[in-house]
């Protein structure tokens, strides 16, 4: 008789009730932790610091093989000054500088090592200690 008493309409009302909000904490529970990581710690927008990143990549390599290309030019400016043929060099070093770009980069390179290579040796001094 006792059951009987403890299931009342009311008491059978309020059980169904707290059950139906378990049951809505269980199926909505990520939504309030979102809300609070997105109050939190904000999310950051990933396009622009990407682009920003490779952007200053892409500067400081373009960088690099322009301080490369400046570097050859005085090896080469050094060369004709002792009377050295470097007539084609000069030529060569300025078309890799067009292929200064991302999708050229490594060919600019190529070529900058090949003129650097084909820069011709000093000749030997006549009485130089062997």
């Amino acid at each position: 008789m006792d059951i009987l008493r403890l299931l009342s309409a009311r008491r059978l009302a309020l059980l169904l009730a707290a059950l139906a909000l378990l049951e809505l904490a269980f199926e909505f529970h990520r939504y309030p932790e979102r809300w609070y990581r997105n109050w939190r710690y904000h999310p950051v927008a990933a396009e622009a610091p990407d682009a920003q990143i490779l952007q200053d990549n892409e500067r400081r390599e373009s960088d690099l093989v322009l301080e490369r290309y400046h570097r050859l030019l005085e090896a080469l400016d050094q060369a004709q000054a002792q009377g050295r043929d470097t007539s084609g060099l000069r030529l060569k070093a300025q078309a890799a500088m067009t292929l200064n770009v991302k999708a050229y980069r490594r060919q600019a390179i190529r070529l900058l090592n090949q003129v650097e290579m084909a820069i011709p040796a000093a000749p030997p001094r006549k009485n130089a200690p062997r």
